[in-house]
């Protein structure tokens, strides 16, 4: 099986929405059944190239959302936003414990700017990933991160 990205564009050209599929064809009849922003999508391309670990899929769709920021995507009913409030929130932590942004990323499997997102609250952290910090670092994911509801 191949996992293939594929993104949705309005009329002005502005993304929509990022998501990947084995068969994104098919997910495209899902989206026009399910979807509210499906009449605005004008444009879809899918990526030829693809991944056949799916874990692999699912990293680099959420990089994709992180980084291109699709004004319709909604993945899950909690995301994490770093907890900027609590002293400083994992940079803080990181500091003290004297470990490296470039270390966190690679035992994360994301790149240094990723975290930098998280870490300035441009781009909330995915709850897998948060959680997985806590664990890398020794505390809980509550103490670096807040809970926010997708969409706030």
């Amino acid at each position: 099986m191949i996992y293939r990205l594929y993104r949705a564009y309005d009329a002005d050209g502005d993304l929509l929405y990022v998501g990947q599929s084995v068969n994104p064809e098919a997910r495209m009849k899902h989206h026009e059944a399910l979807s509210s922003w499906w009449p605005e999508a004008q444009r879809i391309v899918i990526c030829k190239s693809g991944f056949t670990d799916e874990r692999a899929a699912r990293r680099a769709e959420a990089l994709a959302i992180a980084w291109e920021a699709p004004r319709e995507n909604v993945r899950g009913a909690i995301r994490w936003a770093p907890q900027l409030r609590r002293a400083g929130g994992f940079r803080r932590v990181m500091q003290e414990q004297g470990r490296q942004v470039a270390w966190l990323a690679r035992q994360l499997g994301v790149s240094r700017a990723t975290l930098y997102l998280w870490a300035d609250g441009i781009h909330p952290a995915p709850s897998r990933e948060a959680e997985q910090v806590g664990r890398l670092l020794g505390v809980p994911a509550a103490d670096l991160f807040e809970r926010i509801r997708e969409g706030d």
